[in-house]
């Protein structure tokens, strides 16, 4: 009786371990404001906050420029994807922060998520996207 009281609170206790227990980040920003994030296609376009300043507002776009490749505007541009999936299918990874150690190395901290999911084939959709929010 006691060894299987331990076994049971040592799963328990495990299974605390793996649980995700931290509340989500709340996004702090007035506005957001929509910019062009391809040099050729008008309609290539993501959300930053709009409270940003003028210079790194130009920065992250010069970054989304960079990067452009990482973001998917429809599923013929998924790699390894029938574009018929969308007929019966939509997949949501919801919520990846990107949370630099200081605020001026956001768009090193982009960039290099940028290449980390173009290395995995992973895409995002630019238009659920919101760059440069503060959390509060």
């Amino acid at each position: 009786m006691v060894k299987s009281e331990a076994r049971a609170a040592q799963k328990n206790q495990r299974s605390k371990v793996n649980a995700i227990t931290e509340k989500p980040l709340t996004l702090v920003y007035e506005e957001k404001e929509e910019v062009q994030i391809h040099p050729n296609q008008s309609e290539a376009t993501t959300f930053i906050a709009a409270d940003l300043q003028s210079a790194k507002k130009a920065e992250l776009v010069a970054c989304f420029r960079l990067n452009y490749d990482v973001f998917a505007w429809s599923t013929h541009e998924l790699p390894g994807i029938s574009p018929s999936i969308d007929r019966n299918m939509e997949v949501y990874v919801d919520d990846i922060l990107i949370k630099p150690l200081q605020a001026v190395d956001l768009c090193a901290a982009i960039g290099e998520t940028c290449q980390t999911l173009m290395a995995y084939g992973i895409k995002l959709n630019p238009r659920k996207c919101l760059f440069g929010a503060k959390s509060d």
